[in-house]
């Protein structure tokens, strides 16, 4: 997935960039509280990998598909098959239905807490850091 950003400020060989919503984001009726901020655009601190980047350029950022797959794996299929599994095993043993919805509950809050986790340690690790691709065009352009 590409995207486009523009830097704020580069310190020590990491750059602050900021990314606008783009695509369907101003006409979603969330109205971009989706992202943390609440207001759809989000910020990324990025290695330059020794690349001479000025604050007010326009960058493309990739993130690899595979990263993509991966974290929307952990996120929504995970917390499901635990979840359908524990309730399969509780209907194995109990006919009441309070414990099956009980044990899929539970099941579903503890698969979201080991993803927060996995996000803590993996979310860290290249395989899900974005990169910057190219310069799309520099500050020095527009001077």
């Amino acid at each position: 997935m590409r995207e486009l950003g523009q830097i704020i400020s580069v310190d020590r060989g990491k750059a602050l960039i900021r990314m606008d919503p783009h695509g369907g984001c101003d006409k979603c009726g969330l109205n971009g509280f989706c992202q943390a901020t609440g207001t759809g655009s989000r910020e990324l601190h990025l290695s330059l990998r020794g690349e001479d980047y000025q604050p007010d350029d326009l960058v493309e950022i990739e993130t690899a598909p595979g990263s993509v797959i991966t974290a929307a794996f952990l996120v929504f299929i995970f917390p499901l098959i635990v979840s359908i599994a524990a309730y399969a095993l509780v209907s194995g043993r109990t006919q009441s239905e309070g414990y099956r919805i009980l044990a899929f509950l539970v099941t579903f809050v503890c698969a979201e807490l080991v993803v927060m986790a996995a996000d803590r340690i993996l979310g860290r690790k290249q395989l899900f850091q974005p990169r910057i691709v190219k310069r799309i065009s520099s500050a020095s352009d527009a001077n």
